[in-house]
């Protein structure tokens, strides 16, 4: 599946037929999403209790429904960001106090469709934010679940202020809920999924990269509605595009990111892409494979790479997951890149 995120399009797989609903699952099911198999499994709250802080995060957790329960965690930390999945086959409550100096940014699941967050209701198509020292209580009923994101609160305004620097510094107001439409939240969760589930995508920033802008995109949506969404017409639109194209061009070689662009151009991240698609008439995330996938081509065609390797290629130009690269450089040229090789070496001959 292909989705438009905070750095243009990106391309998830997916496991179930219906990828935005849970109805009709068992545990086994419910618990099958990508962390699965690194997971750690409780059979009681008081090893969740410990699981969360081995992370950092002290908590109380009481199971508030009968019968013998079952809950599998996985975690993982990629730098100074933290990232948890959660799916437990008992209804639970949660109190917790999110710790000084980080946010911590989540997406729940209830597999019933009635949980509570401070007394209000929410849906899976909630995002639920927690400032640092903020005190929460949390509750899901039935299968019960959610993905989160953890990151020191100075890298979270830091981010902010680069993709919406229309806005100084996003509000600090405790916590909030904040809503979103199913896909958008669907996404998202995949992006954490995969982000705990899939070692490479560690080293991948520009993926890291998308999970957090799209996530700080909502929460300046709730705080400034239609932030950076201003535009000076055609020739401003241009110039940041043409801009935009020069740093891609640049620094193709190295991993970017979407926050690192809109500081260098002093826009917003949706001033940015808007721009971009609207001038190039592509997102900005297309027009960068496609530049690094042809900038390979070009060395593989012309004959003069044959002492490098394909994947030496692929990483100097650029790409950090070499099965993605090979997959991406046979859907735009028609062949892999061993067979545009051999047709070097044939026409030689």
């Amino acid at each position: 599946m292909e989705f438009t995120g905070a750095f243009g399009t990106i391309r998830i797989s997916t496991r179930r037929a219906n990828p935005f609903t849970y109805d009709l699952l068992n545990f086994s099911e419910f618990s099958s999403d990508p962390p699965v198999e690194m997971a750690r499994l409780a059979t009681d709250v008081e090893e969740v209790e410990e699981t969360f802080k081995a992370v950092g995060q002290d908590l109380s957790c009481r199971q508030t429904e009968g019968g013998s329960f079952h809950c599998k965690t996985a975690t993982s930390r990629i730098g100074e960001i933290g990232a948890i999945w959660q799916r437990c086959d008992k209804s639970v409550s949660i109190q917790a106090e999110a710790p000084l100096g980080y946010v911590y940014l989540t997406i729940p699941i209830s597999l019933s469709g009635f949980g509570k967050f401070n007394g209000e209701s929410y849906t899976d198509r909630k995002l639920l934010v927690y400032q640092p020292g903020t005190q929460f209580d949390l509750s899901g009923s039935g299968l019960t679940g959610g993905d989160v994101l953890v990151l020191p609160e100075n890298r979270f305004q830091e981010i902010a202020e680069a993709l919406f620097p229309d806005t100084i510094s996003l509000e600090r107001d405790g916590s909030r809920m904040i809503q979103r439409d199913r896909e958008s939240v669907y996404r998202v969760r995949r992006l954490i999924q995969n982000l705990i589930a899939d070692p490479t995508t560690h080293q991948d920033v520009e993926h890291i990269s998308a999970v957090i802008a799209e996530i700080i995109s909502w929460v300046a949506d709730s705080s400034h509605p239609g932030v950076g969404e201003r535009l000076t017409g055609n020739k401003a639109r241009g110039l940041i595009a043409r801009r935009a194209r020069d740093i891609l061009e640049d620094k193709y070689c190295d991993s970017i990111s979407a926050e690192e662009i809109c500081r260098e151009l002093g826009v917003s991240l949706r001033t940015f892409n808007r721009s971009f698609r609207d001038y190039f008439n592509i997102t900005p995330i297309q027009y960068l494979k496609n530049l690094r996938l042809d900038k390979v081509h070009r060395n593989l065609a012309s004959g003069a790479a044959s002492t490098q390797s394909v994947t030496e290629l692929a990483l100097r130009n650029g790409f950090t997951h070499l099965g993605r690269f090979s997959v991406a450089y046979r859907a735009h040229f028609g062949e892999s890149p061993r067979d545009t090789l051999d047709g070097v070496s044939e026409r030689k001959n």
